[in-house]
């Protein structure tokens, strides 16, 4: 990728879920396996997290790996739709872009 094409930082809200699990830094590094530093550098979002990573750190909190890509209390419209025919999800999608069409 060059410069003008290269793509922004992902933000993991993995300090929001921390606080929102109510645990400490100290017990969500134990929780996950890690040294204190390595947690401290995953809130800061200082380094890149692997797949693997993201299960552990998701396990320890308590969440599904996508959860950590939205801020605790911000409905995730993939859970809501999980169990919906996939006729009904586009449907439902299609509307969810007129909405936001209209809203920007």
């Amino acid at each position: 990728m060059t410069e003008s094409t290269t793509r922004p930082r992902t933000h993991l809200y993995i300090a929001e879920w921390l606080e929102r699990s109510g645990m400490t830094p100290d017990q969500f590094a134990d929780a996950v396996g890690v040294d204190r530093t390595s947690a401290y550098r995953w809130m800061r979002q200082q380094r890149r997290i692997t797949t693997e990573k993201m299960g552990r750190i998701a396990t320890a909190l308590g969440i599904q790996p996508e959860d950590l890509f939205r801020a605790p209390g911000r409905p995730s419209i993939d859970a809501i739709v999980k169990d919906v025919p996939s006729a009904e999800v586009e449907a439902f999608a299609e509307f969810a872009r007129k909405i936001a069409k209209h809203a920007s």
